[in-house]
């Protein structure tokens, strides 16, 4: 009986430790992170809500994800979320100060800070060239930041959301 028990002990360790090798950190690379110029928040412009398919290459890195921003009293709401909706991160940003909403998703290559350092060159700072496919494409610290509008609404001066189409 000692020995089945041990047996069983044996094989439940073995296999926590095989799940946390394949669910921990990826053993890809990363990007390192970019200290980009960010705006204030309320030198934004008027609240919006959007959503952009993304993609991020740097070196080995080829990452995609969904990102959905929102301004909104003063604060950006950042939202990257995978291929079937789960959470990858969550930030804040209110005035100048950035902070995330919780973890990030373990083995996301793509530093959170890097990602808001992005759409701020692509919305407010104008670094971003278009693409003739709608696509704007960014470069900054080696990466190349690709965002296609998906979709983006704004309130109408009624205050009701109003929806408008991406621009392709």
């Amino acid at each position: 009986m000692k020995q089945g028990a041990l047996l069983l002990l044996a094989v439940w360790l073995g296999l926590s430790f095989a799940g946390c090798r394949t669910l921990g950190p990826a053993s890809h690379a990363s990007l390192p992170r970019c200290e980009s110029p960010l705006v204030h928040t309320a030198a934004m412009g008027g609240g919006f809500h959007a959503r952009y398919a993304v993609r991020v290459r740097y070196g080995d890195v080829d990452q995609r994800f969904t990102l959905v921003a929102e301004l909104a009293g003063g604060r950006l709401v950042l939202v990257a979320l995978g291929p079937f909706g789960a959470e990858i991160f969550a930030l804040v940003q209110e005035g100048r100060e950035v902070a995330l909403a919780g973890p990030v998703l373990p083995g996301f290559p793509v530093p959170p800070r890097n990602v808001l350092g992005d759409l701020h060159g692509l919305r407010f700072l104008g670094a971003a060239s278009l693409l003739r496919d709608g696509v704007a494409k960014l470069r900054s610290c080696g990466s190349v930041t690709s965002f296609a509008l998906v979709e983006e609404r704004r309130p109408d001066p009624g205050g009701e959301p109003a929806s408008t189409p991406p621009d392709r």
